[in-house]
């Protein structure tokens, strides 16, 4: 007898009861239904990890006697042993019916693999509740469970007095939970995302989804006792799983608004991990908005991995008419370390993944992806975004429109626009890492442009204080990207930023053993960097804090402006120029523009503005007319058409490859 009948119409599902036989055995019951019928019986939807895929355990489903992985066995045990802590105390002589993947579809049949992953959402959403299950329980897991309830009943930086909130081994049974790899699986996003209702399970213990987000929301440094000394890191997948639910249902809003769009979640999750990487795509579509949806269509296992991200990226141009899409390389890079990923460089290829990290999913990862800009998309709190009319928004093309063309092979796009310069200098990256000393990672390019360096001007000293002080202006936006905040919504105050870095160096001076992580990095890249070659002076002269003598020193402390803005050097550093987040480096054009590039940018690299894109972007000529996508980027005075407008710059053609 077949296991797996064909499924009869496109909404069709398989669900699966179990219970043990006389002989102790599981025995299932397999059967199809119509989703959405209202003869279709009530079922959960469980969420789980594959796991090991060398150990098997035999079941019985209807008369067949099949191979089950062993994650999936642990499943069925406590579905049949304890049916009363997942089926509301069901009488357990009743089973109730489940969906569970690996069995309910039939994964020797690729087409029938790709319409049920297409229809996931709608299996997960129709579901009376999702269960999800990260394993059986040992005693470390029971203890960082009980302590999850009891930090759920917790207020943000209102800590309760409780015995267990000092307990080390709570804590390190907490970690445990927090590490398990389902919160860094692509595929369960979606499905603890789209449910009504979700079920946390390890082994007899439970979680409702509010007590894990609201535990998560006071997990961090300034919470945990300080006789605690635990790393932060295992918790980031959770921390960010949090956040994408809370932006999904709209909780932090008066409304939900389900409008995610996929660049900006395949950004937030680009640390989750899947066995295979068409998935990245595949198992977020169902989490986002309408058109990103469309333009992704049923997926496609028959066709390779390149073709997927290549097609998505083409329609997803041709969708929107922008190529913003494009930025997104920036992150996930066609061509790391020199290896041929099969993909041309203006397609983000979505398998480069870092490992997580506490500070690494930033709601707002590129400049595209600025709130603003409505087909990107960002996971910034919602209320937190501005109105569209008081949100200041990139617009480095101006009114241009997008001109694109592909190949027939998609090797090659096609686009216009213009070419403002050629990068001169590039200012050294330092790295801090969580235990160490700080460190030089990409070495200082010194500018050689006769602008730059003229011998003259150097020799005599006579770059007057005004020049010197639009050197040190132009600096200080570049280094936070002309946005006060590091949502990138509010316009920087150059002097608010220059008065800040004047009360840093006044105060290193004063105590040379800087503490702060943050102080102590963007301290050690003024240091490293003070010789770089700007416009005839160094970096370092510029900077200079007696040249700001008519600017009141600004510390920490009083650092938000009057539009609510923060103008905090110290913090936007960190977002845009640490290896942690953005990864760029503060660059010099051969005419003397200031702005930030990606880690990747190298002298000689041209800053072009392509017509329908919202910034600049570095491109590095090739042979016969093509060029390279290197990322892109931030160049002062040139982010609002100003190019557009100058008549200074032509349009020419690029043929990215």
């Amino acid at each position: 007898m077949a296991l797996h009948k064909p499924l009869k119409t496109g909404n069709s599902i398989r669900l699966l009861r179990v219970h043990r036989s006389r002989n102790g055995q599981i025995d299932g019951e397999l059967e199809s239904f119509v989703l959405g019928s209202r003869h279709t019986p009530a079922y959960r939807a469980i969420s789980y990890v594959w796991g090991d895929r060398t150990t098997h355990r035999t079941i019985v489903v209807n008369g067949c006697t099949i191979s089950v992985l062993i994650s999936v066995y642990t499943i069925l045990q406590a579905l049949c042993d304890t049916p009363e802590l997942f089926f509301n105390n069901r009488d357990s002589a009743t089973p109730a019916w489940t969906w569970l993947d690996s069995i309910c579809i039939n994964q020797k049949d690729v087409v029938e693999v790709g319409q049920q992953v297409a229809y996931m959402a709608n299996i997960f959403g129709e579901a009376r509740s999702a269960i999800v299950w990260l394993g059986p329980a040992t005693p470390q897991t029971d203890k960082g469970i009980e302590l999850m309830k009891l930090l759920a009943m917790c207020e943000e930086d209102k800590p309760i007095s409780h015995p267990m909130l000092k307990d080390i081994e709570a804590w390190r049974g907490y970690q445990v939970v927090a590490a398990n790899p389902w919160w860094r699986r692509a595929w369960t996003l979606q499905e603890s995302l789209v449910p009504q209702e979700v079920v946390y399970h390890y082994g007899t213990k439970h979680l409702s989804e509010k007590q894990v987000r609201r535990a998560i929301l006071v997990t961090n440094e300034d919470f945990i006792p300080k006789s605690v000394s635990l790393d932060m890191e295992p918790w980031a997948a959770m921390w960010n799983r949090r956040r994408i639910t809370q932006w999904y249902w709209g909780r932090d809003v008066a409304l939900p608004g389900q409008s995610i769009g996929l660049p900006a979640l395949l950004a937030y999750t680009r640390h989750a991990q899947a066995t295979d990487d068409e998935d990245y795509i595949y198992s977020l579509v169902g989490c986002v908005n309408a058109t990103d949806r469309s333009i992704v269509g049923n997926p496609n296992y028959a066709l390779s991995v390149e073709s997927i991200y290549t097609a998505f990226c083409r329609k997803w141009i041709m969708r929107h008419q922008s190529l913003d899409i494009i930025c997104f390389t920036t992150l996930f890079k066609p061509c790391r370390a020199g290896v041929d990923s099969g993909l041309p460089s203006w397609v983000p290829d979505w398998r480069d993944r870092p490992s997580a990290e506490w500070s690494a999913s930033n709601p707002v990862p590129l400049l595209v992806s600025q709130p603003a800009n409505k087909s990107i998309g960002s996971l910034i709190p919602k209320r937190f975004v501005l109105d569209e009319r008081q949100s200041r928004r990139y617009m480095a093309a101006g009114d241009k429109r997008a001109y694109f063309q592909f190949s027939n092979d998609m090797a090659e796009l096609r686009c216009k626009g213009a070419t403002l310069d050629k990068i001169d200098g590039l200012a050294g990256m330092v790295d801090s890492p969580l235990h160490g000393s700080t460190q030089v990672c990409e070495p200082l390019i010194q500018s050689t442009s006769s602008l730059n360096c003229p011998s003259i001007l150097l020799e005599s000293g006579s770059v007057s204080d005004a020049d010197s002080m639009a050197v040190a202006e132009d600096i200080a936006l570049s280094l936070v990207l002309g946005r006060a905040d590091v949502y990138l919504q509010h316009p920087a105050d150059a002097n608010r930023i220059l008065a800040q870095i004047k009360a840093l160096l006044q105060d290193a001076e004063s105590d040379e053993d800087v503490k702060e992580r943050r102080t102590r990095e963007f301290l050690a890249w003024l240091r490293y960097n003070t010789s770089l070659l700007i416009r005839g002076m160094t970096l370092g002269k510029a900077l200079n804090p007696k040249r700001f003598d008519h600017l009141r020193p600004l510390r920490e402390v009083d650092v938000t402006a009057a539009d609510g803005s923060e103008h905090d050097i110290q913090w936007k550093f960190k977002k845009a120029a640490t290896l942690r987040d953005m990864a760029r480096r503060l660059a010099v054009t051969e005419s003397g523009h200031v702005g930030i590039v990606p880690q990747q940018a190298q002298k000689g690299d041209l800053v072009c503005v392509l017509y329908g894109c919202s910034v600049p972007v570095i491109l590095r000529p090739l042979a016969k007319g093509q060029y390279r996508l290197v990322g892109e980027c931030y160049l002062q005075g040139f982010m609002e058409g100003e190019a557009v407008r100058d008549g200074r710059y032509h349009t020419q053609e690029y043929n990215l490859v």
